[in-house]
């Protein structure tokens, strides 16, 4: 039986290295927990503990702040939603959102605007 060496099927496929795939997660998962203020750097380093240094001295605008934010699970609900029958074609506001999720997290973006009449 013959086989094909796994760097040229990574080729062929177009997948990276499963080394380089697993230290891009670990990269992932240490800046994900620092930019959420749980990457603790105590003690002796490992290799796992030295992954983040390492990313900061190789590329510096990894050091810039971040915009994500934990997840925060909340039972009560403290609005009302209410649906109008909009057949009169007036608002007083109009309320536009659209959200996203990527394979690196979410997003959402809400717009309003007050009518002017």
């Amino acid at each position: 039986m013959r086989t094909t060496p796994t760097a040229a099927l990574e080729t062929l496929l177009c997948l990276a290295p499963l080394n380089l795939y697993m230290e891009e997660a670990a990269m992932r998962t240490s800046l994900r927990f620092h930019s959420l203020g749980v990457w603790k750097k105590q003690g002796r380093t490992t290799k796992h503990t030295r992954i983040l240094t390492e990313a900061f001295n190789r590329i510096p605008l990894l050091r810039m702040g971040c915009d994500r934010m934990g997840t925060k699970l909340i039972y009560e609900k403290t609005y009302r939603i209410s649906m109008n029958d909009n057949s009169e074609g007036r608002a007083d506001i109009d309320i536009y959102v659209d959200g996203a999720k990527t394979d690196s997290g979410s997003g959402a973006g809400i717009r309003t605007t007050e009518r002017t009449n």
